[in-house]
């Protein structure tokens, strides 16, 4: 073999090496592009009337890719409550009599394990609409004694959790 060769031999090894390396870097980039990130958000407002407060809870996925709900966990100061909706509902309505806040409508939806909550989607978590004897400052005192630990993935299986 001559020395000319066996250069072209090498340039050509080196060249395969950093294709297939920047094949790796191209997934690895993609992968991480599709990530889901979910956010909350919230809208609040006094309804026409006054006395009538409305805060809503909506979960938002700003990413290029599809969440896929693994788990909800709903927590009263700090303790599971649920999993039912009912039993949830009935620790909100209590919870809110001990705080002298009346829930007049409350609407909870649960995402149920799988459920994909699309690229630049939102779902609506949770809705309450309650009478309230003072300010707002009240409704949102007692509106974080709960939280949410929601368990989630991408479809590549990379896992990310949101506390909420």
């Amino acid at each position: 073999m001559t020395p000319f060769e066996v250069c072209s031999s090498v340039i050509a090894l080196c060249a395969a090496g950093f294709t297939f390396y920047q094949a790796h870097l191209s997934r690895k980039h993609n992968r991480l592009s599709v990530m889901p990130h979910l956010q909350r958000a919230n809208t609040y407002g006094w309804k026409s009337g006054g006395g009538q407060f409305g805060y809503s809870i909506y979960l938002q996925n700003y990413a290029l890719g599809p969440a896929r709900i693994c788990s909800v966990k709903i927590l009263l100061d700090g303790k599971l409550i649920g999993p039912g909706i009912e039993e949830i509902q009935s620790c909100i309505a209590n919870a809110s009599k001990s705080n002298g806040i009346m829930i007049e409508e409350s609407t909870i939806s649960i995402p149920t394990k799988n459920y994909v909550v699309k690229a630049h989607g939102e779902y609506r978590f949770c809705e309450f609409v309650m009478w309230l004897q003072s300010d707002k400052e009240d409704a949102f005192k007692f509106l974080s004694r709960f939280n949410a630990i929601i368990e989630y993935e991408s479809f590549y299986g990379d896992k990310a959790t949101l506390k909420i």
